[in-house]
């Protein structure tokens, strides 16, 4: 009786090591899946179901297909609807073959379109006879006759890394005056080192055409005071190169960017009351004199959604709405991510009061992968020629102030600029962009010590021409 007892035990053990051992290799057979980008025949990534809703309200975004109003009013289901739907009517795939497939693979599906019609690889009759699983064929044409890789390896790569490689040759090519123009800091029209007519040096200058009595321009700029303590300031300038300071705008608030609403202004910035605990604050003045007073009519501190220890370098990317309490304020942002390196994220402020937040995952990944390992910071939209864009500053190294570099995109891919100054500056951070003209920019840019000369440091602004 024990010897059945004990064979029986043995039994049960072993049956139960072997279910626990199949169960693990099973989760490692699914995680290397995951981790090793393996792909199907169409060359999407395959991968696991989790909804990604950043991902999808990106995707809409990117694509121009829904409003940040409408954004701002959906659900989770909805947006992805609104997605599989803006495929389906621009593809030979129907929604019933796209409900099927994850949030990653539908955004790589769209971001593809995307690009094969704006490179205008192909036309928009040609993508509606176009099935899905022909993408990434259309695209390794595509980089077979734009690059030195083999058509095997491209073949090899996911939809993802094609897509990724095509904008590596297409976006300076399809911009290259842009590029060339902002590369260059004339001499003559560069005004280096910064200060306001008080003799206090200007940082992180952000600018706006305000055509106010006194001042043609408006700019916001912070000073550190101590550890840590920054001031916020408005300064108005007639030329860019003289700044008379105005008005405080704020104790233990920095990195502001400033707007015309109306008659009105809406100001962000980052604030920390809490030292180590930062945040975005959101404010609109209804009138020139107001702002000169700093007596905001709303004002609004956002809520952290990514860290603990810091949101912020917010940046307007788009107002929609006459009035604060009927409108819808799309702005870009950064998070400390896990105490360790800043990222890029997006959020949508409705009628001043409902903020909603997602990481900006498809910028994170292709900059990183571009090499930036260190921070993913500052940035400005503007618009030019019809088209988008976004500059943004990228740190190659950790903690290395002379490896921040500017980049140039279109909010999603980018590529890397290098700009020429007389004495050959190598770093650059925080970039504005302003349009003073219809045909004139303002960019400014903050010339960390590390990298630079002594003559080329501390806050640049210089303007350019573009046609």
């Amino acid at each position: 009786m024990r010897n059945n007892r004990l064979h029986l035990g043995l039994w049960l053990g072993c049956a139960v090591l072997f279910i626990t051992i199949a169960i693990i290799l099973t989760r490692q057979n699914k995680t290397m899946v995951l981790l090793g980008n393996q792909t199907d025949a169409t060359g999407l990534v395959i991968e696991n179901y989790l909804p990604n809703e950043g991902l999808v309200v990106k995707t809409l975004l990117q694509n121009n297909w829904l409003g940040i109003s409408d954004i701002a009013n959906s659900t989770y289901s909805q947006l992805r609807e609104a997605l599989v739907t803006g495929i389906s009517k621009r593809m030979a795939t129907s929604e019933t073959a796209l409900i099927k497939l994850s949030d990653n693979q539908l955004s790589s599906i769209a971001l593809a379109y995307r690009f094969l019609l704006e490179s205008k690889t192909k036309s928009e009759e040609a993508l509606k006879l176009m099935p899905f699983q022909d993408l990434k064929q259309a695209i390794v044409n595509c980089n077979t006759a734009h690059t030195t890789y083999s058509v095997s390896n491209l073949k090899h790569f996911s939809l993802d890394e094609n897509l990724k490689i095509a904008y590596q040759w297409w976006l300076p090519k399809k911009h290259a005056r842009l590029i060339a123009q902002i590369n260059k800091v004339d001499a003559q029209n560069a005004y280096y080192k910064l200060k306001d007519d008080t003799n206090k040096i200007i940082e992180v200058l952000r600018v706006v055409q305000a055509n106010e009595i006194e001042y043609k321009y408006l700019g916001v700029y912070h000073r550190m005071v101590g550890r840590n303590h920054f001031i916020l300031f408005l300064a108005g300038s007639n030329d860019l190169k003289t700044w008379n300071f105005i008005t405080e705008l704020g104790d233990r608030s920095h990195q502001g960017d400033i707007k015309k609403w109306g008659s009105g202004y809406l100001l962000v910035n980052e604030e920390d009351k809490k030292e180590g605990s930062n945040n975005i604050r959101v404010r609109f003045y209804a009138s020139y004199h107001d702002l000169c007073k700093n007596r905001p009519k709303y004002s609004k501190a956002l809520a952290r959604n990514f860290s603990k220890y810091a949101e912020g370098t917010p940046d307007i990317r788009k107002i929609e709405g006459d009035s604060p309490n009927n409108s819808t304020i799309l702005l870009g942002f950064h998070y400390f991510n896990n105490g360790d390196v800043d990222y890029q994220a997006m959020g949508i402020l409705k009628d001043f009061s409902h903020w909603k937040a997602w990481k900006d995952e498809i910028s994170n990944k292709n900059i990183i992968d571009m090499g930036f390992k260190g921070n993913i910071g500052a940035r400005s939209a503007f618009t030019v020629t019809g088209s988008d864009f976004v500059l943004l500053e990228a740190q190659g190294r950790k903690r290395d102030f002379s490896s921040w570099r500017l980049l140039l995109g279109d909010g999603a891919f980018y590529t890397t600029l290098n700009l020429k100054t007389p004495k050959n500056a190598s770093s650059f951070a925080n970039p504005g962009v302003s349009k003073i003209a219809d045909n004139e920019l303002a960019i400014t840019t903050f010339l960390p010590t590390e990298g630079n000369s002594g003559g080329e440091n501390g806050q640049l602004l210089y303007t350019i021409s573009i046609e």
